[in-house]
């Protein structure tokens, strides 16, 4: 499920909904926080890097 935020955060960016994505950025971390997956939570911070997101 956190993935798939942060696919659509990306979807967002491109559509330039960037506080849509920066919503499901956080919603992600959030998700993938609590389940302890760490892949997820590296590629959270590669989105925002890439995306120049907070």
């Amino acid at each position: 499920m956190a993935a798939d935020l942060v696919g659509l955060a990306r979807l967002a960016a491109r559509q330039d909904r960037r506080e849509d994505a920066a919503a499901l950025l956080a919603g992600a971390t959030e998700l993938a926080g609590a389940a302890g997956a760490h892949g997820i939570l590296r590629q959270v911070t590669g989105a925002r890097n890439e995306l120049a997101l907070p």
